[in-house]
C-alpha cells in the first residue's frame, strides 16, 4: 500500500482531521486531508527535543516524544511525533477532535509505517 493511501486509510479509521508527515527541513514529504504548508514545521524540532527531555525526565521507559496541543475553545486537538529514516529526522502530525484510544500507540503504528515506506 502507498504512504497517501495508508494515510488516507488511518485519516478515516479513526476519524483524523488531517495527518501530515514533515522532514527536518519543514518540506511535506506526504499527507491526507490537508492542502497548505503552515508555519509550524520550524518549531518541530524544539517542541520535540523538549518533549524527549520532559519524558526522560519522567522516567518514561521508552522517551517516546509525542506532544499534544489542546485547543482552549472547540476544534481540534493536535498530536506531534518525531522519528527517524535513514538518519533524517521525520515529523508526523495529526489533527484530530477527539484522542483515540490508546493514542500512543496508534501514533506508534503510523510512525512505524510511515518509516517503512520511507526506507
Amino acid at each position: 500500500m502507498l504512504l497517501q493511501e495508508y494515510l488516507n486509510k488511518q485519516r478515516e479509521t479513526f476519524d483524523f482531521k488531517w495527518l501530515t508527515v514533515v522532514n527536518a527541513e519543514g518540506l511535506t514529504v506526504c499527507d491526507s486531508g490537508i492542502d497548505e504548508q503552515f508555519e509550524l514545521a520550524a518549531l518541530l524540532p524544539d517542541w520535540m527535543d523538549t518533549s524527549h527531555q520532559l519524558a526522560k525526565a519522567a522516567k518514561l521507559e521508552n522517551g517516546m516524544g509525542l506532544i499534544c496541543l489542546v485547543p482552549k475553545s472547540g476544534g481540534y486537538l493536535l498530536l506531534m511525533r518525531d522519528f527517524e529514516v535513514h538518519g533524517e529526522r521525520i515529523f508526523l502530525l495529526i489533527a484530530t477532535p477527539k484522542i483515540p484510544a490508546k493514542a500512543a500507540s496508534v501514533v506508534k503504528a503510523i510512525c512505524n509505517a510511515v518509516e517503512k515506506s520511507l526506507h
